[in-house]
């Protein structure tokens, strides 16, 4: 199936509120110590934005997943291929590259034991957003 890249945007902004809701959880529960959107906006000087930061990367996800699957037509399952998109990019990007530059580690596994899964387990609950959401479109 051939996606908008309206599509797209719906898709990140939808998988972007699921996401959030879910990492809001997670801290009310004591299971997130540290809202990686919220320290990378602070750290950028635009600490109060940073739920514009979180949704803009949320929106040029899901457009970058459309144009992804669109150029590679193979890659079509409405919920598994969006899942292993949100974790081989945007968890594996976090990780290796964002926490460490902050000096947070592999993962941010010095600021947390627990940081590797939950940041993990928060993309897949993107990718599955993203998934159901773009399967209803």
């Amino acid at each position: 199936m051939a996606y908008t890249i309206v599509n797209g945007i719906i898709g990140g902004i939808v998988a972007t509120i699921v996401l959030t809701v879910a990492m809001m959880m997670a801290e009310k529960m004591g299971k997130m110590e540290l809202s990686p959107p919220k320290m990378l906006a602070e750290k950028m000087g635009i600490g109060s934005l940073w739920m514009v930061l979180h949704f803009t990367v949320g929106i040029v996800l899901g457009v970058l997943y459309v144009l992804i699957s669109n150029a590679v037509p193979l890659l079509y399952h409405p919920i598994i291929y969006p899942v292993v998109f949100a974790i081989a990019v945007p968890w594996v990007f976090l990780g290796v590259v964002l926490l460490p530059m902050n000096d947070l580690g592999l993962f941010g596994s010095k600021k947390s034991s627990s940081m590797p899964m939950m940041s993990f387990i928060m993309h897949v609950i993107f990718g599955l957003g993203l998934g159901v959401t773009l399967a209803f479109l």
